[in-house]
């Protein structure tokens, strides 16, 4: 019968298989999020951008798009939709405003921290916030996004 635990001479290599390589973004092309469309050269051509104003652009994104609704990943997105006719009170809502905003932000590698968050609501029940996103390279930028909530309690 062969010996199941046979005598070997293989070195036991440790090779650390965590090594994570660096980050590296690319640019993308130049949107107009107020007009929905992308920004163009004279000649007509699309504009590009750099890898932070790209990143930047899929923060907004990122805070624009239901999660689960459209054809990206489920961990693409937001789900400030939740909020709508709760009841939830203010200091309720720009909690879980918060925690949505970083959440959706966070699944991303280039993204270190989102701080800062200050919030200003209507009578009409929509909430507008400023948050700061704080990079992995330590560069950081300001970005604003609104939400509509009806029936506040």
């Amino acid at each position: 019968m062969p010996n199941l635990f046979p005598d070997s001479d293989y070195d036991n290599n440790n090779t650390d298989t965590n090594v994570q390589e660096p980050l590296v973004l690319k640019g993308s092309y130049l949107f107009d999020f107020d007009k929905g469309e992308f920004v163009k050269n004279p000649d007509g051509t699309v504009k590009k951008c750099d890898k932070l104003i790209a990143y930047k652009q899929w923060c907004q994104m990122a805070t624009l798009t239901d999660r689960g609704k459209f054809l990206y990943s489920d961990s693409f997105g937001e789900e400030f939709y939740q909020l709508t006719g709760t009841g939830y009170s203010q200091e309720a809502i720009e909690l879980e405003v918060k925690r949505m905003t970083a959440e959706a932000l966070m699944v991303h590698p280039f993204t270190k921290d989102v701080t800062n968050f200050s919030f200003t609501w209507q009578n009409n029940g929509e909430l507008y916030y400023t948050y700061t996103v704080i990079t992995a390279d330590e560069s950081s930028f300001s970005l604003n996004n609104s939400v509509n909530v009806v029936n506040v309690g």
